[in-house]
């Protein structure tokens, strides 16, 4: 059995804790390719709400302005005060 969690969970885990970061994503076409690279990543054993944190972190500092504001926006309410 994996210990990593399939594609399909971890897009519905992020979508659960980043739903405008992963919407704008999904309607530009890219997130199943970003829900790789974070799998790739690794750190899910954190927890959902950290794993989207950190997920939105890398995407803060993405090309496209719309995905890096969205990114930026959840990240802080991701975050701790």
């Amino acid at each position: 059995m994996s210990t990593t969690p399939d594609r399909a969970l971890a897009r519905n885990g992020l979508s659960a804790v980043c739903p405008l970061l992963t919407l704008a994503l999904d309607v530009r076409g890219r997130l199943e390719e970003e829900v790789e690279t974070q799998l790739a990543r690794g750190g899910w054993r954190a927890g959902l709400s950290e794993w989207g944190r950190e997920f939105s972190e890398r995407l803060a500092g993405d090309e496209d302005r719309l995905v890096a504001q969205l990114a930026a926006f959840e990240w802080l309410s991701l975050t701790p005060a």
